[in-house]
């Protein structure tokens, strides 16, 4: 049995022009060799972050212009945190590091940020063992870049820092905070 995957952009994806009221797209495995569809969508996400005006990936702005899906993504990912980011966010929610605020499971452009400071425009992301794999680093590096182009810093850690160097985790990101001030 044939899968396919239905891509449907709207002009709601702000700064992605000449799309008229909305474009679909419909790719099946038969497309040249493609076996994994979800490459396919990585792909696509990837294409139409290149193709948006890059200065309003640098505005002020919060969501850095979010779509609706990835809002309920963010919201979905809150409610299923891993072990390692429920002990973070035990640590920062509610201004606890010098007084910032701290969002977690946060829609930045494409990406969903494990953390977010907004007033420090820093990321923070928490990687599992998988993000070892080459694939998930050279994934990892490419989000990352994407994230800094919008002018915004990425610290990252691992799940063993978090759940095993929780004190140190925390020096590191008031030591980031100074050197933010």
């Amino acid at each position: 049995m044939e899968k396919s995957i239905y891509f449907r952009f709207t002009p709601a994806l702000k700064g992605v022009e000449n799309l008229g009221k909305s474009v679909n797209f419909r790719f099946t495995p038969a497309l040249k060799g493609v076996k994994n569809l979800s490459k396919v969508a990585l792909f696509l996400n990837q294409f139409f972050y290149q193709c948006m005006d890059k200065n309003s990936l640098k505005s002020d702005h919060m969501w850095k212009g979010a779509s609706p899906q990835i809002f309920s993504n963010a919201k979905k990912l809150r409610g299923n945190l891993t072990e390692a980011e429920e002990k973070l966010w035990l640590a920062v929610k509610n201004n606890q590091i010098e007084g910032y605020k701290f969002r977690r499971q946060h829609p930045l452009n494409i990406y969903i940020a494990d953390f977010y400071c907004h007033s420090l425009k820093l990321v923070i992301e928490i990687d599992g063992g998988y993000h070892l794999e080459e694939e998930q680093r050279l994934l990892d590096e490419k989000r990352t870049n994407d994230i800094e182009f919008q002018g915004l810093k990425v610290i990252r850690f691992t799940n063993e820092e978090i759940m095993l160097k929780l004190p140190e985790v925390i020096d590191k990101i008031k030591m980031f905070i100074k050197m933010a001030s």
